[in-house]
């Protein structure tokens, strides 16, 4: 196929660059105007929030004031706490032996020394007549080896006195003074064993002594864990528990922020629900001197009278301390509080009458009211109830002439 048959292709006219221009200039006034039409509400919207903030910013509120309060009273700390005996123990055997009588029971109140319980030791008897027999026999042993050096120094004394005669030799004079000190070291030798002897004596009957068991303070007794005819071991189960519940002890944590001002001498009430209305009077006795690192509370015990024995090892209680504040505090509304993604806050006008907000730290929350230990002044004015329309730099009136009532 020639290249003279083939079709000619049309050419595209050039354009102008006239009309390149226009059609750029109609595609940026389109662009705009569309802009435009967007941006305005906008504009006219911001405009309109810009004159209401600033008609409100203007405009005076009414406001009720109110000064914080120092506190100058001793502040109650009122902590939990459980009531334990002054002293508890539980009472062993100190010898092996049946149980054969009991003299008290549970719920007894007990004087330091008084007999609780009666043991049969019959292998402890045995062992002690056997030790008796053989100090017996050791003494016999003495008498004997007594006899034997007073006899052995008059012959050896008697040889000394006939050797210048010739009529006995020192040989024989030296063999006499040999068996005179073996005589003296059998002396010796019984006086020893006899005295292990007694030593052997005395502790079984100190054993024997131990199967009446006694009472090591005086106290109640709040359980028995054995039964007459009961094989007692040594040292094994116990036989009884005893607790002295007069004064009894509680036990408080009390928080780091009142650690410092908590000593011994301090007076405490204690309530507890069993006795509705009534305070037990006590006073703090001791504190661990450190404070918990887990807890960061310091422990403290009090000590409670007791005589009646009303208070029962074991019950809740509720105890109450006044305490000095160890810096100063000042007491506002609950409701002067704003609480938000800013913290604790409080309305504080000033001088100007335009509101401050004002962070602030809260010691104690005593329900209606707080107690602030950073932030305020005591001759500092917060609004006693801020709504949602006060914030930094409104303008206030206050609405009654009598500030700082609360």
């Amino acid at each position: 196929m020639s290249h003279e048959s083939l079709p000619e292709l049309p050419v595209a006219a050039p354009v102008s660059s006239r009309s390149f221009w226009r059609g750029l200039a109609v595609l940026i006034g389109v662009v705009l105007l569309l802009f435009a039409a967007g941006l305005l509400p906008k504009l006219r919207r911001a405009a309109r929030l810009k004159a209401a903030a600033a008609a409100e910013g203007g405009a005076t509120l009414r406001v009720d004031l109110v000064k914080p309060q120092p506190v100058v009273d001793d502040q109650p700390l009122i902590l939990p706490g459980s009531i334990e005996p002054l002293r508890e123990t539980i009472v062993h055997a100190r010898a092996s032996g049946y149980l054969r009588r009991f003299r008290v029971d549970i719920g007894d109140t007990v004087a330091a020394g008084q007999i609780l319980a009666e043991l049969d030791t019959p292998e402890v008897d045995q062992e002690l007549r056997q030790a008796e027999a053989a100090l017996a026999q050791t003494e016999t042993a003495i008498e004997q080896a007594r006899a034997n050096r007073a006899l052995s120094r008059v012959t050896t004394a008697r040889y000394e006195k006939l050797a210048p005669t010739g009529v006995a030799s020192q040989q024989e004079v030296e063999q006499h003074r040999t068996e005179t000190a073996v005589s003296e070291a059998n002396v010796r030798a019984a006086e020893a064993a006899a005295s292990s002897s007694r030593a052997n004596v005395q502790r079984l009957r100190e054993v024997k002594r131990f199967s009446i068991v006694v009472a090591p303070f005086a106290g109640t007794v709040t359980d028995r864990t054995t039964e007459l005819g009961a094989l007692v071991a040594a040292g094994g189960a116990g036989l009884y528990k005893i607790s002295a519940t007069d004064p009894v002890r509680v036990f408080l944590r009390v928080p780091q922020s009142q650690a410092t001002v908590v000593h011994a001498g301090q007076r405490v009430s204690l309530a507890v629900r069993e006795f509705p209305g009534r305070k037990f009077e006590g006073v703090v006795t001791r504190n661990a001197g450190a404070l918990d690192p887990a807890s960061r509370t310091l422990l403290t015990e009090l000590q409670i009278p007791n005589s009646k024995h009303e208070l029962l090892a074991g019950m809740y209680a509720q105890a109450t301390i006044s305490l000095p504040s160890s810096h100063r505090l000042l007491r506002v509304p609950a409701a002067a509080l704003i609480n938000d993604a800013l913290g604790t806050r409080v309305a504080k006008v000033m001088s100007d009458r335009r509101v401050k907000m004002q962070t602030v730290t809260i010691e104690r929350d005593e329900g209606t009211s707080v107690l602030i230990s950073v932030g305020l002044e005591p001759e500092d004015e917060v609004v006693a109830n801020p709504g949602g329309n006060i914030g930094d730099g409104a303008l206030v009136e206050p609405r009654t002439t009598e500030k700082g009532k609360m």
